[in-house]
């Protein structure tokens, strides 16, 4: 038997739910859990002195990131040779001109000409 709630007398009756399920649970019921409460068997008068509160409804968001989209896959995952990955793109690939050669790290070749 539910007790008063004051100030108003009336009474008050809560729940807790918790809900189980995963990902795709989440995604059939699009992000957003609908509940539904409906009192069956009122007590009546004089306790039940207005029918129009024994149902109820409530709404909870489920949190965005269960019902994203899965990731884009690549197209392609391999590139051709000459080419990199940008995104989903093969792009020209330029490679870094080659360093500068000193003197003593030069070969034969590079040494001969410097002289010349």
């Amino acid at each position: 038997m539910l007790q008063p709630f004051p100030p108003n007398n009336s009474d008050l009756l809560t729940f807790d739910v918790h809900l189980s399920g995963n990902d795709n649970d989440a995604k059939a019921l699009n992000c957003k859990v609908d509940n539904y409460a409906r009192i069956v068997d009122p007590v009546g008068a004089p306790k039940n002195t207005q029918a129009a509160d024994d149902q109820g409804f409530w709404s909870e968001n489920l949190p965005a990131r269960l019902c994203e989209p899965p990731p884009v896959p690549l197209i392609d995952p391999v590139c051709p040779v000459s080419t990199r990955r940008v995104g989903n793109e093969c792009l020209p690939f330029t490679p870094p001109p080659p360093p500068l050669c000193r003197t003593d790290r030069c070969g034969a070749t590079a040494i001969a000409a410097r002289q010349a």
